[in-house]
């Protein structure tokens, strides 16, 4: 079957305006269930080390594990998505993951996990992580078409954010109502429904080198045009100077701003904050993201660059108002406020990548994209070592001054961003 294209599709005004494009609730609800899975595999492997080692360093390195893929196989990942059908590339990676999952519940069943085990496993969630971002987002674009690409990534990162905010909360909630075995086991099943859900989404008809009418292989590719898409890929770095403006802010972004994540229950307890206040604060923070993701997908900004920048420099310098908030009850909503701010940048950022880049090229586009989010675990690495010395506070302040300093230098001498509509 071939999918009307998306300007032929009922229209639809406002934030759920991309929902008239057939397939596209389908697919956005798969998504929605990978994202509550990835959030929830975290928080268990995290809870799980920390029983097993209760060693902070060894807990830390599960989020190293996870984000690890991003940095190291993005344009790999990229080149998968251009080159084969990117429906099947997701499922496949889903229906990989679920037997391995079923696994970790048998063996920490048994009383046999350790830690390794759950290092293997975030690497793999990893790996299908980085796969499923370079081909959904692109997927995406494929349904929605380029009009409608701020509206449907905007949903994207509602459904992101919604998903992480649900996952945190439902993460203790099922350690303590199923223990390990069962939230790993909710975690299969619900890899098991986002891959049915990916069989009912109708792809629509494109056509790109290698590939028959549908994405998928025309037939067996050489290692020679695999090794040309790759350098295709990185080629871009030096022809698309739009898509190296927005890398340099996405790298500096996750660096110096999302790398505060691991640190926000740490600044909960300094609050006098018990473990379910402490979740509640970490979850204000996708609930700030919801908001604003639903404003953008609302508005559907004209000047998408100015706004990716923008979120940038507001987000860093709210996020110090939480950082030294004297009591939990100004940290929450200093929180989601930095959290309301950053939405601009995560509602944006596929959107902008993909569409300033032809068609052809928009999984290794993508593929670029995720290399700089891997700059996360190394922020948090730095972050947790000014930390262990200054204080969270004073760790926070610094790296987020250093990050706007940096962000507006960056966009001095690569303007490009900026311009884009």
């Amino acid at each position: 079957m071939v999918l009307a294209r998306p300007e032929t599709a009922t229209r639809r005004r406002g934030a759920f305006a991309c929902f008239s494009v057939p397939s596209y609730p389908t697919l956005w609800l798969s998504g929605w269930c990978w994202t509550a899975t990835r959030q929830l595999s975290v928080f268990l492997g995290a809870f799980l080390v920390n029983e097993l080692t209760g060693s902070p360093l060894r807990v830390q390195l599960v989020g190293t594990m996870f984000f690890l893929p991003m940095f190291l196989g993005g344009i790999v990942a990229g080149v998968v998505s251009d080159r084969f059908d990117r429906r099947r590339t997701m499922m496949r990676q889903l229906l990989a993951l679920t037997p391995i999952t079923v696994g970790m519940a048998a063996v920490s069943w048994s009383g046999h996990l350790t830690a390794w085990m759950v290092y293997a496993l975030m690497l793999c969630v990893g790996v299908g992580g980085v796969l499923d971002m370079t081909s959904r987002r692109a997927l995406v674009i494929d349904l929605v078409g380029p009009e409608r690409a701020t509206n449907a990534v905007a949903m994207e990162a509602f459904a992101m954010s919604s998903g992480t905010t649900i996952g945190i909360l439902a993460g203790g909630a099922l350690l303590r109502w199923v223990g390990p075995e069962g939230t790993y086991l909710m975690i299969a099943g619900l890899y098991a429904i986002s891959a049915v859900l990916l069989r009912r989404v109708v792809v629509p008809d494109r056509t790109q080198p290698g590939s028959g009418a549908d994405g998928s292989a025309a037939g067996p590719v050489s290692a020679a045009a695999l090794r040309a898409d790759f350098m295709e890929g990185v080629r871009l770095l030096r022809t698309e100077r739009p898509l190296v403006s927005l890398l340099g802010v996405t790298v500096l972004m996750n660096f110096f701003f999302y790398s505060h994540t691991p640190l926000v229950p740490v600044i909960a307890k300094n609050l006098g904050a018990d473990p379910f206040q402490a979740a509640l604060l970490s979850a204000g923070a996708g609930v700030g993201t919801m908001v604003g993701s639903l404003a953008v997908a609302q508005r559907n900004p004209a000047r998408r660059g100015l706004l990716y920048l923008g979120a940038t420099l507001s987000a860093m310098a709210t996020l110090n108002l939480f950082a030294h908030a004297p009591v939990y009850h100004l940290a929450l909503p200093a929180l989601m406020a930095a959290a309301l701010c950053s939405s601009g940048f995560s509602s944006t950022q596929s959107s902008i990548a993909m569409t300033v880049v032809s068609e052809r090229v928009r999984g290794r586009a993508m593929g670029l994209v995720s290399m700089a989010i891997g700059a996360l675990p190394f922020g948090m690495f730095v972050l947790g070592l000014l930390a262990q010395h200054l204080g969270p506070p004073e760790a926070i302040t610094i790296m987020t001054v250093t990050g706007i300093v940096l962000t507006i230098a960056w966009n001095a001498w690569r303007p490009e961003l900026r311009r884009v509509r």
